[in-house]
């Protein structure tokens, strides 16, 4: 499952095929494949602040790939352990920097990829979600988000706009893969097999982009 990705003109909805797939296999190959099986997501690009208020668009098109892992305040801890590992994964030299040098690392080449080809970026982009939150707490909590991150911007999320679209496991980082075509792609990072999974889908997207243009989704799901 973790060579290649679905074409990107036939998407379904991401918990479909997952479990299309499990269906066909034993119960204990059927737990492995599901969590490493991706289908893609289509979706209208939509934009979400951060916590210095600038606002940053959630899919379109673009030039690399996005990684972004997002969570309830549960999940906050152990999202920022996996979205450092994982920058670090795609930008090795970020390793021992501080955050705002770390930002500015380069991004790895392709493996596999012809010398002298390409880099595709990969962007990691945390973002907070917490729905339902007045307006006064907000303030406080994009105050205490500058603070904590200065040079990281960090999306909030007050509407569940990405749960609505990907799903959110409460208490647990989540992850959505999203290829420069603005294609979704929900990833299971629950446990130690996280990085692997995501590094699959990144690689295989920029493998694709390498290989030629990107094909565009039809029927966005709003």
């Amino acid at each position: 499952m973790h060579g290649s990705l679905p074409p990107e003109p036939r998407p379904m909805p991401f918990a479909l095929a997952p479990l299309l797939f499990a269906a066909a296999l034993g119960p204990a190959d059927a737990r492995s494949d599901a969590q490493n099986a991706v289908a893609p997501v289509t979706f209208a690009a939509f934009n979400l602040s951060d916590q210095f208020g600038a606002a940053h668009a959630v899919g379109g098109t673009g030039s690399g790939v996005t990684v972004l892992l997002y969570g309830d305040r549960e999940a906050a801890e152990a999202s920022r352990d996996l979205g450092a590992a994982l920058h670090v994964l795609f930008h090795p030299a970020a390793e021992g920097k501080t955050a705002k040098d770390a930002a500015t690392a380069p991004v790895r080449p392709v493996p596999g990829a012809a010398a002298g080809a390409a880099a595709p970026p990969v962007n990691v982009v945390a973002a907070a979600s917490a729905p339902g939150v007045p307006g006064p707490i907000r303030s406080v909590i994009a105050f205490q988000l500058r603070r904590a991150a200065p040079h990281t911007p960090v999306l909030l999320d007050w509407n569940a706009a990405l749960a609505a679209r990907f799903g959110l496991a409460a208490g647990k980082p989540n992850a959505v893969v999203i290829s420069p075509a603005g294609v979704g792609y929900p990833i299971d990072v629950s446990d130690e097999k996280a990085a692997d999974r995501v590094e699959a889908v990144v690689e295989s997207l920029r493998r694709r982009m390498l290989a030629g243009p990107t094909r565009t989704a039809a029927t966005p799901r709003r």
